[in-house]
C-alpha cells in the first residue's frame, strides 16, 4: 500500500544548504542523537523558534566613509598625545600647558567615540 499524497503546502521543495566548520559539525551531529535525521532536527528547530537569529548590521557606503574618517581622526589625535607627551618629557613644554592640551585631547576622543557609536 502507497503512502498517501501531501498536500502541496506540505511537500519539501525547497533546498537549504551551508556550510560549517569541523567543530560546529560535530556538536551539531550530537544533538541529533535519538534517531532524528539532521533535517527533522533543523526543521523543527527552525520552525517552533528553538534558535537565536543574530542579524548583523550591514553598513551603508556612508556610514562607512564615517568610521573610517573617525578612526584616522582618532589616529590623530593618539598621535597629538605622543607628541605632547614626549614634548613634556624633553622639557620643551611646561606641566600645566601639557595637562591642558592632554584634557582637550581626551574630551575630543569621547566625542568621537559617541559619533562612532552613532554612525554604528
Amino acid at each position: 500500500m502507497a503512502r498517501p499524497t501531501k498536500n502541496e503546502n506540505e511537500k519539501l521543495t525547497k533546498r537549504v544548504g551551508f556550510r560549517v566548520t569541523e567543530s560546529a559539525y560535530i556538536a551539531y551531529m550530537q544533538k541529533l542523537q535519538g534517531g532524528i535525521t539532521p533535517s527533522e532536527w533543523f526543521r523543527d528547530a527552525v520552525m517552533n523558534d528553538q534558535t537565536e537569529i543574530i542579524i548583523r548590521h550591514v553598513q551603508n557606503e556612508d556610514s562607512k566613509a564615517i568610521l573610517i574618517a573617525l578612526a584616522h581622526i582618532g589616529n590623530n589625535i593618539n598621535q597629538l598625545a605622543r607628541a605632547t607627551n614626549t614634548a613634556l618629557i624633553s622639557g620643551m613644554l611646561g606641566d600645566s600647558l601639557a595637562a591642558k592640551i592632554l584634557i582637550h585631547l581626551s574630551v575630543i576622543k569621547e566625542e568621537v567615540k559617541k559619533v562612532s557609536l552613532d554612525a554604528n
